[in-house]
């Protein structure tokens, strides 16, 4: 199995959980929640490239100065899109609380 067979939808799910947005107030790492998302060796699969996302939303940046309105993510959204094309909204913004977290604090 390779990262193409995840469907964008779990793919999705997996990120959210992973970053606890929606759940927590700041993100953080919850690898347990994406292997309970899927049981077995197909979770720990979707674990590693839930963790190569993160990794690779680390590598984004942007300054205040793009930002649209008041806001990096269309900034950002458009980067990971570039880096890992097929993220929905929903992974982008869980992303991307993360990585403004991440850079700004």
């Amino acid at each position: 199995m390779n990262a193409d067979t995840f469907d964008p939808g779990l793919i999705a799910e997996a990120i959210i959980a992973y970053t606890g947005k929606g759940r927590e107030r700041t993100p953080s790492a919850h690898p347990e929640a994406v292997l309970a998302l899927v049981p077995g060796a197909t979770g720990e699969q979707l674990l590693t490239e839930v963790r190569r996302i993160v990794e690779l939303s680390d590598t984004v940046t942007a300054d205040w100065s793009e930002a649209v309105g008041d806001s990096l993510f269309p900034v950002f959204a458009e980067r990971m899109t570039a880096l890992y094309p097929g993220l929905t909204e929903p992974a982008l913004r869980a992303l991307s609380w993360r990585w403004a977290f991440v850079a700004f604090y």
